[in-house]
């Protein structure tokens, strides 16, 4: 991960992904030979579970160990580092405390997407709380191509080639808008017949709480494109401060509505906590770093 930013922050975007895909590429292959993947669901793949578990633990381990040895050699010959040595006290104190920091934002941010687990898991049943989850990692897939962006966001505000007032910013975030709005459209018309062909029908409950969720994953995607902003100008408290306020706003909703109206409930309950994170990101990059919701006209 540290190389992989490396040479994002030197403007170089395809060698680190490159080496990512080509690796994962291996250890996929390497989980469907090691277990033993059959499409037929007559073949019984659990009698060996806890040996293949093993291997495919171990597989991930050596993966990645490998992953980072070829960043490494790379990093040699594609960028133009002059010498490694290690940071001064001074460094490194600061840099403990940007990763503390980044630390507790991260966590914040793992509650808001996972509170809504414990109040289903309280207030309903097993069922219910299968379908929820699943629910919550389909917002997961399509929160993906934001979460990707960001990675790349936070390099290029470090090292200031974009910034809350850059013409290229706001014509990111409105793209991506257009895209989501159209991709979440898409899964509300066809979202049925889909979820039902790849869950089954023991997962009934999963298109109605899509519905509530959906518009919570354009929210999401939202603020996925401000945080790396922040945290590039050093001001992860921003993210934490904002991350606790939705937090908080998830946990009352949640209080409210999944005794109400059950998984939905908790459904409209993470769309409330991550419209409350996208307006606190927009009313302090707004007030604080000049954020505009349109471009400069370019002269």
């Amino acid at each position: 991960n540290n190389f992989s930013g490396l040479f994002h922050a030197h403007q170089n975007f395809s060698t680190g992904n490159q080496v990512l895909t080509l690796v994962n590429i291996f250890y996929i292959t390497y989980i469907l030979v090691t277990s033993n993947f059959s499409f037929d669901k007559n073949v019984d793949q659990i009698g060996n579970s806890l040996a293949v578990q093993e291997r495919i633990k171990w597989g991930y381990f050596i993966t990645v160990f490998i992953q980072g040895i070829i960043l490494v050699i790379v990093s040699r010959t594609r960028l133009s580092l002059k010498k490694w040595e290690l940071p001064s006290v001074a460094e490194m104190q600061l840099l403990l405390r940007y990763a503390g920091q980044s630390l507790i934002a991260n966590i914040v941010f793992f509650l808001v997407n996972r509170s809504g687990y414990w109040f289903v898991d309280y207030y309903c049943n097993d069922q219910l709380l299968g379908n929820y989850i699943q629910v919550s990692r389909l917002g997961q897939i399509f929160i993906l191509p934001a979460v990707l962006i960001a990675g790349s966001l936070f390099p290029q505000t470090a090292g200031e080639k974009i910034n809350f007032q850059s013409n290229s910013f706001s014509f990111l975030w409105r793209s991506l808008i257009l895209i989501y709005v159209s991709a979440m459209l898409l899964s509300v018309l066809i979202g049925k017949p889909v979820i039902t062909f790849l869950w089954g029908e023991g997962y009934d409950e999963m298109y109605g709480t899509w519905l509530f969720y959906v518009p919570g994953v354009l929210f999401l995607a939202i603020s996925y494109l401000f945080s790396p902003l922040f945290a590039g100008k050093g001001q992860v408290m921003y993210n934490i401060l904002i991350g606790v306020l939705a937090l908080t706003v998830v946990a009352l909703a949640s209080f409210i509505f999944v005794p109400l109206w059950g998984i939905r409930g908790a459904a409209v309950a993470s769309s409330v906590g991550f419209m409350s994170m996208m307006i606190f990101y927009i009313i302090i990059a707004k007030r604080k770093f000049g954020f505009r919701f349109i471009s400069k006209p370019i002269r």
